[in-house]
């Protein structure tokens, strides 16, 4: 029998064993060609990450950093922001979530919260339940030299599913056992006949949303293994297997606000709303 005298440690989420920041896909927008050159992931679509948040800067990625305005244009803020990255995944975790909108009064607007749990997709019985698939990993350089901490998360169905094909194709490059795939992940664009380049877009559930591709899968960049990315891997199954993240069934209204945090009203955001 264990011992009810505690700290109340067993309840709490297990956490990562680094400081990470956190990269979303958000879908391209053909309105914003004068932007293909200086800012290629609003676009053609991509990922991005927040600079800083309220609480001061948060981790560094080797990425561009872009300035964006808000909805209004009355407002200018930072983003690192990219139309493909560099990832190496290290450890994963997935749920589906029903979630509702509820007011928070602290950034006086609507945000999506998480109200149940599933652990599996069962079709009917988990009928409006959202994906949300997190990948911790590490983002590098395109010359390989650098790389830093990262979740990708993945909230809607479009960016969820396509990344999984996406996932698929980077499983069937052979590497010797010593060596690790790092993979590229995003978008270049669909070509029209006379070679113009645009946002790639397919319908999904009569909307539109931009697919997260497998990037030259034939040229992949391979490095050697070390025990860093080992002991990286060990210290980060805690947080892929987290009971209390993975635990199913109905869950508080203040769970997990999957409404990233305040983006000014970036009108190509950090929220994965491709569709």
């Amino acid at each position: 029998m264990s011992n009810k005298f505690n700290e109340g440690v067993e309840s709490m989420y297990a956490e990562l064993p680094v400081p990470v920041n956190y990269l979303y896909w958000k879908r391209g927008n053909g309105q914003l060609e004068h932007l293909k050159e200086t800012d290629p992931g609003a676009y053609f679509g991509g990922f991005s990450a927040m600079v800083e948040s309220e609480e001061g800067k948060l981790s560094p990625l080797p990425l561009p950093i872009v300035t964006r305005k808000s909805d209004d244009g009355k407002a200018t803020f930072q983003r690192y922001a990219t139309n493909v990255i560099h990832f190496l995944p290290i450890a994963s975790r997935m749920r589906y979530e029903m979630r509702v909108k509820a007011f928070n009064p602290k950034r006086g607007r609507d945000e999506e919260k998480v109200t149940a749990v599933s652990r599996e997709y069962i079709s009917g019985a988990t009928k409006g339940y959202q994906p949300n698939k997190q990948i911790f990993g590490l983002v590098f350089s395109l010359d390989g030299k650098v790389y830093n901490p990262a979740v990708l998360k993945l909230t809607n169905w479009s960016s969820f599913i396509s990344f999984n094909k996406a996932v698929q194709a980077w499983m069937k490059v052979k590497i010797a056992d010593n060596e690790i795939l790092v993979r590229r992940y995003g978008t270049l664009g669909a070509y029209d006949k006379q070679g113009n380049v645009f946002p790639n877009f397919e319908t999904f559930n009569d909307g539109k949303s931009t697919p997260i591709e497998a990037i030259d899968v034939h040229s992949p960049m391979i490095i050697k293994s070390t025990p860093e990315f080992d002991q990286l891997w060990n210290d980060a199954q805690a947080w892929s297997k987290c009971e209390k993240w993975n635990a199913a069934g109905n869950v508080a209204l203040t769970e997990d606000v999957i409404q990233p945090q305040d983006d000014g009203g970036n009108p190509f955001g950090d929220f994965d709303n491709s569709i």
